[in-house]
């Protein structure tokens, strides 16, 4: 399915060289353009989410195949802090359900 970008929550990071979210895709589809990150080739998105987690913003998320969403589209966001990645389900309907992983060992 892909990353989509939101366009009103994107900044474009203008500070950044390479904002965030386009330096950490691997599949290098992320791309500026006109001040906003966008995905300039949906089809060779790998559905990594190293954006999802880049983003300062929230801005990008993926929109999950029927499959994995239980329901068509079904987006996938996440932000991520110095020791948790909080990730968050978004129904159409306005459902959210939010999981939250620890990316470094507690103690």
């Amino acid at each position: 399915m892909g990353v989509v970008i939101d366009g009103e929550r994107c900044t474009g990071c203008p500070r950044a060289q390479d904002p965030p979210c386009v330096r950490a895709c691997p599949g290098d589809v992320l791309q500026r353009v006109e001040g906003k990150v966008g995905c300039r080739s949906p089809g060779e998105c790998w559905d990594c989410a190293a954006c999802l987690k880049a983003c300062p913003h929230g801005a990008a998320a993926l929109v999950l195949p029927l499959t994995l969403g239980g329901g068509a589209g079904v987006r996938l966001m996440a932000r991520s802090r110095a020791d948790v990645t909080e990730w968050s389900l978004e129904w159409p309907d306005g459902r959210q359900e939010t999981f939250v992983t620890h990316t470094r060992e507690r103690r």
